[in-house]
């Protein structure tokens, strides 16, 4: 805890905070919200995405975990739609 914050500032500000990230500003500045889902890898995918992961980092591409993994479901969903 910061000096001079009380402890219901901090959670006023917890409460902010949480509110604005069920809502993500995309590019096309429209509202995404989230879904949070637990999703169960076997060993080499989940290798295979960590090295995905850090390549972008290295070459300086923000990215997190969570985005490659829609940016995965969107290119197998149009895959799918041309079958």
């Amino acid at each position: 805890m910061k000096e001079g914050q009380s402890v219901e500032t901090l959670k006023r500000q917890n409460n902010r905070n949480r509110d604005q990230l069920k809502s993500v500003k995309t590019s096309k500045h429209q509202n995404v919200n989230k879904t949070r889902t637990t999703v169960y890898f076997p060993e080499s995918e989940h290798r295979m995405l960590n090295e995905i992961y850090t390549r972008r980092l290295l070459s300086n591409q923000k990215t997190d975990k969570s985005a490659l993994i829609c940016e995965a479901i969107h290119l197998l969903y149009e895959k799918d739609e041309k079958m």
